[in-house]
């Protein structure tokens, strides 16, 4: 249905104002008799309520009154409304679920003449589903993204309240009195909440651990999910490496991952990521994480990982030269990346036994030189990961590690 006279504008982040502005421009040209720009919201589900109030957002625009009758009759009036008009622009904002149009009352692409119906979407199973040619948006680049927010910031010349905002940006939550929850972490944790599975939100919320603008390889990332346990098939790799695709692909479809420049590589946008740590730390959320990648760390506090029962933890790609070496017990991490510590030589006798279920251990492009024989304590690990650790001399037996699926050890 519709295919050729409904566009579909699948978002990237930061392009909608100027969606509007193009759209305030249109309003006023002789391109079209009338120009509708109709929220469809989160919510919408195809029920006879929510199909009900888009046409009654569509009347109000064209000033008809519908009546609180029949789905049917009211679809037959909109239709023939529109059939009035010379030539009308529809842009149906913020579709979540694909929409019958036929039932809502727009005419069907023989009639519709020089009209327009344009969908804006952050899912591209949205565009396929409605029949719509997609078209991407893509991000704000630095200097748009810059011009936009110096538009958008306002008057406020308090020094105290800029630098609040920005401690709240670090530790990747919205700012209090921003309205940022509302705006921005809200709609983007609604695209995390309509994921199809349980599996697929774990696999996503585990990319936040990843720094800024990170180059996602994604064998690895996918080598990672085995291990956690969130793929099935474990002793069939080409079925895992299928599922791991198919999986980077929804997310990918959805706005959350990005295409890379590199090959068989993905991104996370920094504001999808600012979120996924948000999320990871709700209270109801299952996997809990701390995250403190790529932020120039010295080293690892102590306090920081007593604080909550975290799953994963990350502190890679940081400055860390040494390990506390007498950790209280960290019973439910499952996950530590550690590499990309350049300065890191030495693992302390104490810092591992701390973590018994333990799945993943990362200590890639460090410079350490031997492993402590306590590694043979983490009886649950299922990767152990140790690439281009060009130092390293000696490793303890691993016989005993009777779980692990993945052990990569490249100088």
């Amino acid at each position: 249905m519709f295919r050729g006279s409904a566009s579909g504008v699948w978002e990237g982040w930061g392009r909608l104002p100027s969606c509007r502005t193009s759209t305030t421009k249109l309003s006023g040209s002789d391109s079209f008799s009338i120009v509708m720009w109709i929220t469809v919201s989160n919510r919408y589900q195809e029920t006879e309520s929510a199909l009900k109030k888009v046409q009654n957002l569509i009347a109000k625009r064209l000033k008809l009154e519908l009546p609180e009758e029949s789905i049917e009759t009211r679809t037959s009036q909109l239709r023939a409304r529109l059939m009035m008009e010379k030539a009308f622009l529809l842009i149906l904002d913020d579709v979540w679920n694909p929409i019958d149009l036929d039932r809502v009352g727009i005419p069907e692409p023989q009639v519709l003449r020089c009209s327009k119906i344009i969908l804006t979407t952050r899912s591209f199973d949205v565009c396929s589903q409605m029949d719509a040619v997609p078209l991407k948006i893509e991000a704000l680049n630095e200097d748009e993204a810059w011009s936009l927010f110096c538009k958008s910031a306002g008057e406020k010349r308090m020094v105290e309240v800029w630098k609040d905002a920005l401690n709240a940006l670090r530790r990747s939550e919205p700012p209090i009195g921003s309205g940022l929850e509302d705006k921005v972490y809200n709609p983007i944790k609604w695209s995390y909440d309509l994921l199809p599975d349980e599996c697929i939100k774990s696999c996503f919320l585990f990319c936040c651990l990843f720094p800024e603008d990170y180059e996602i390889v994604e064998n690895t990332l996918i080598r990672y999910w085995l291990a956690e346990g969130l793929l099935e098939d474990h002793h069939d790799i080409e079925k895992v490496m299928s599922r791991g695709i198919t999986i980077i692909e929804t997310l990918k479809d959805r706005s959350l991952l990005e295409e890379s420049s590199f090959v068989s590589c993905v991104k996370i946008h920094d504001i999808i990521r600012d979120v996924s740590i948000w999320i990871s730390s709700l209270p109801e959320n299952e996997c809990i994480s701390l995250v403190r990648s790529g932020i120039g760390l010295e080293e690892m506090r102590e306090d920081e990982l007593s604080v909550k029962s975290y799953n994963r933890v990350s502190f890679m790609r940081n400055e860390i030269r040494e390990l506390p070496n007498a950790l209280k017990e960290c019973p439910t991490v499952t996950t530590l990346l550690l590499q990309e510590n350049r300065k890191l030589k030495h693992i302390p006798d104490g810092f591992l036994p701390a973590f018994k279920s333990l799945k993943i251990l990362d200590l890639s492009y460090s410079s350490i030189k031997s492993l402590p024989p306590c590694l043979g304590q983490l009886v649950e690990l299922q990767a152990l990961v140790l690439i281009s650790c060009h130092k390293l001399e000696t490793l303890p037996p691993v016989g005993g590690l009777a779980k692990l699926q993945v052990f990569v050890a490249v100088r």
